[in-house]
């Protein structure tokens, strides 16, 4: 099973020591979201809808493309959360853009790779 995020509205605070990236179908009163925070030395941590489906070292690789990301997770984010991956469609900004942070602060956990259109 698959989660997919039509996302709405969007958050991204980052400086050297954190990084938080937040994904929600509205921005008013929202029911769904995605969350990805990192900070100090720890792994980065995803959060779909609640703490009941969280996980530190849940994401495997990211497939990023303008108005898309798709997260594939490991074995530990799909037992987790009870997905194989999410997938957060959203217009208005450019993904690529939003993630690149991301990118530098993932340690080589997992690698983002770029998707043409």
């Amino acid at each position: 099973m698959d989660y997919l995020l039509i996302g709405q509205s969007m958050r991204l605070e980052h400086d050297a020591s954190m990084f938080s990236l937040a994904f929600a179908d509205s921005a008013d009163t929202p029911r769904h979201y995605v969350l990805l925070q990192k900070s100090g030395p720890d792994s980065l941590h995803l959060e779909v809808d609640g703490q009941s489906r969280s996980a530190y070292r849940a994401i495997a690789r990211i497939d990023l493309r303008e108005d898309r990301a798709r997260l594939f997770l490991t074995a530990r984010g799909k037992a987790a959360l009870g997905f194989a991956s999410v997938t957060i469609a959203f217009t208005g900004a450019d993904l690529r853009a939003v993630f690149g942070p991301l990118a530098c602060i993932a340690d080589d956990e997992f690698p983002i790779q770029v998707l043409g259109d």
